[in-house]
C-alpha cells in the first residue's frame, strides 16, 4: 500500500489492496510483495502526477498507432472514464476499447481473466502480421509488424519466461 498526499503535507491516503483484484489469492500476494512501495509519496511526485495528468488530456490526439484500451468497470483505483477519454481522444483510425464489467484494477488478475486474455489475443492477431523473413529481425529475433498509414512498424515480442506464464496462467 503507499499513500498520496494531500493539500495538507501531514494527511495522507492509504490506498486499499482489496481493490485490485476479487481475487483473495492476488490481493494477499500484492500485500506481501516486498517489491511494492508502500512508503509515502512525497509532494514533488504528486505535484509531477498532477502536472502530466493535466497535460495528458490534450496529448492524447498524438497517438495515431493501433491501440487496445482495456479497463475494469469496478476500478476503484483509476477511473475508467480516463480509459473512455482516452479511446474518444486518440487519432488512431484502429483503436479499440474493452471495459470489463465488474472488474478491479488488475485485469489480467481476475477471476474470469480468461476473457480479457482472449480478447487481447484476439486484437493482436487481427493487427499483428507475420513479420517476412528479411524484415523486422533483429539479431536472428523474430519481430511481428503493425501497418499503419501504409508504414510497418516492428513489434518487439519478448518471449514469456516460465514463471511468468504460470503466473499468467499460460500453457498450464
Amino acid at each position: 500500500m503507499f499513500y498520496l498526499t494531500s493539500p495538507s503535507a501531514s494527511d495522507w491516503v492509504a490506498l486499499d489492496a482489496s481493490v485490485i483484484s476479487h481475487d483473495k489469492v492476488v490481493v494477499d500476494a500484492y500485500v506481501n510483495d516486498p517489491l511494492v512501495y508502500r512508503g509515502k509519496i512525497t509532494t514533488r511526485l504528486s505535484g509531477e502526477l498532477a502536472r502530466v495528468m493535466q497535460k495528458l488530456p490534450h496529448q492524447m490526439s498524438k497517438i495515431n498507432l493501433p491501440i487496445l484500451i482495456m479497463h475494469g468497470t469496478a476500478d476503484r483505483l483509476s477511473d475508467p472514464k480516463g480509459s473512455e477519454m482516452l479511446y474518444e481522444r486518440v487519432s488512431s483510425r484502429h483503436k479499440t476499447l474493452k471495459l470489463y464489467e465488474g472488474f478491479y484494477h488488475e485485469i489480467f488478475n481476475e477471476p474470469r481473466r480468461e476473457q480479457v486474455f482472449a480478447d487481447m489475443e484476439t486484437w493482436l492477431d487481427a493487427h499483428l502480421t507475420r513479420p517476412s523473413p528479411s524484415s523486422c529481425r533483429v539479431d536472428g529475433t523474430a519481430r511481428s509488424q503493425v501497418a499503419e498509414n501504409n508504414v510497418q512498424h516492428c513489434i518487439y515480442i519478448h518471449p514469456v519466461q516460465p514463471t511468468a506464464k504460470r503466473m499468467l496462467g499460460i500453457g498450464t
